[in-house]
Formats: C-alpha cells, structure tokens, sequence
C-alpha cells in the first residue's frame, strides 16, 4: 500500500533524512496530500533517490532551482539525484502519488555499463535536474502510464511486483535516455552550480542559528559574499527572500513545538522571533489560524 505523507524531515543542509523503501530492495510509493503538510505544503528538500510523480487531482506548481512548472491532473514530473524541489498546491484537496528509488535499482552496481552509459550521461548534467511530462511532446504519454502500471503494482504487491516494477522503470528510463540524452546541453552550468554552493552554506547557517537575531550580513557572510549577491543568490535558487526563507523555518519549527504542546509563548521564545505579536500574526498569516487554535486542532496525543 502507498504511504500517506504528512511532513519532510530534512537536516541542516536541507537533504531529507527518511529512507525510501529498504535496503533490500529500494523504492517505496507514496500519496501526497498537500493539504496535510505544515503550511499546506511540501517545503523544499532533496534526497539521493529518483522521484517521478503524477498529479491524482487539482494542480500545483514544482519548484525547482530558478524554475517553476504548473502541472495538473494527470500530468507527471522527474526530479533527479540530490535536486532541491518543492510543491506548492493552487487549489484545495490537490493530490499526487510518487515514486522515490535508488538510481542503483536501475543499474545495478557502481561503474556497471548500464550506469556508465545509461545513468550518468544523464544524471551528471544540471539541465538534466528536472523533467516534466505535460502532453506536449508525443512521449509524455507513455511516460505517464508506465508510471500508473508501478504505482498499481506496489499498491497491491502480488506476488512478483518487485521485478515487474523494476522492468517497467527499466523500459521507462530507456525512453527517458532516448528523447534527451542527444539533446541535452554540455555539462557544467557554473553559476547554477556556484549558487547551489553558496545556498547550502547559507541555509545551513540559518538552520543552526535560527534563535538568534540574524542580519542579512550574518547570512550572507556565511557564504563570504556580499549581500547583494545573497538576496539575488536565494530569489533564483529558493524564490524568496533571505529573511522570507528564516521566517518560513521559524515557523515551521514553532509549528512542531505546539504539535508538541508547548505553547505559543514558548514557542515564540524559542523560534527566535522579536515579539510575541509579530509572530503571531506571521503564524496566522502561514496557517490560516492563531498558534493557539493551532495547537488545539493538531497537538498530538
């Protein structure tokens, strides 16, 4: 049976820490409900597994580093190895189903044949980052409806599915290498690649001290430039704001500390922000609610 997510637990550096699947045979299917994520959303991550998904209903838009897609019912997507990628609902009870699986699912063993003339082609690109199936090209199709067939077998696991869902990726990707690989740009984007440097460090700075009072100096001096180049640094990569971005985690934080019980109080005090007021209307602002009427629908038992 698919999993129902609810929430992304990521580290300091943003790479999402739950295992997909086992490492007996990694890949696990998942339902995305946007709706019961912190914030309505699923925040932005990565995760060395692959991950295609297909819209099960509504639309939202994929972001991913200095691109937003909008897909809708039926459509899918591919986020490749270690991509930042978010979700972002445009209509209440959007859904999707994904499929998160180890690269080696594919290729068997580091330095195989299929890895090197299959995979990394493919994978050491950054235009290769993301792929989005929509219909406009004549594959799509058949991109989508292969990843319907895994989906139903995972769901039900007779007998078999295993090796039934790695044939079917096999195929997948073989028509996936078909209709890019000759069409992709040389390797090595340089800014893209300095950027994603230069927003790990800075995201791992706020991450670890995010109680403090932080200046925009603070943060951008975490990757040693200028400020300047830290607010056009996270508007391409994140799409926001330094201080966007802070305020964002700080509440997603004091969110899990009332889903604890703690209370409002506590958790303003705690998430850094300079008053109780102020965060209380940002709270209200993200969520739709007080943190108290917060905390009285979601405190855990």
């Amino acid at each position: 049976m698919a999993i129902v997510k609810q929430a992304i637990v990521v580290n300091k550096d943003l790479r999402e820490l739950e295992s997909h699947g086992n490492p007996a045979f990694p890949l696990e299917v998942y339902i995305d409900e946007l709706e019961r994520f912190s914030q309505r959303k699923v925040p932005w991550h990565w995760h060395p597994e692959f991950e295609f998904g297909v819209m099960l209903k509504g639309s939202m838009v994929l972001g991913v580093p200095e691109k937003r897609f909008t897909l809708h019912e039926g459509e899918g997507f591919f986020a490749s190895s270690n991509t930042l990628h978010e979700f972002l609902p445009n209509e209440k009870g959007t859904s999707l189903f994904t499929i998160l699986f180890s690269p080696q699912l594919l290729y068997g063993f580091p330095g195989s044949v299929i890895e090197r003339k299959y995979i990394t082609p493919l994978t050491s690109n950054p235009k290769f980052s993301e792929l989005i199936f929509d219909g406009t090209r004549a594959w799509h199709a058949g991109i989508t409806t292969t990843l319907n067939k895994v989906y139903d077998l995972c769901e039900k696991r007779q007998d078999g599915y295993e090796l039934e869902s790695v044939s079917e990726l096999i195929r997948l990707w073989l028509s996936i290498y078909r209709e890019c690989q000759s069409g992709l740009p040389p390797e090595g984007n340089t800014l893209r690649e300095r950027d994603d440097e230069r927003i790990k460090k800075m995201l791992e700075y706020i991450h670890a001290s995010y109680a403090d009072s932080l200046s925009l100096e603070d943060i951008s001096g975490a990757a040693n430039i200028s400020t300047s180049e830290c607010c056009r640094c996270f508007k391409r990569i994140l799409k926001t704001t330094p201080f966007g971005y802070l305020n964002q985690y700080r509440l997603t934080l004091a969110a899990k500390l009332l889903r604890k019980g703690f209370s409002a109080t506590h958790a303003f005090k705690e998430t850094g922000f300079c008053s109780q007021s102020y965060f209380g209307l940002q709270f209200k602002a993200a969520y739709g609610c007080t943190p108290g009427q917060y905390k009285k629908a979601n405190q855990e038992s």
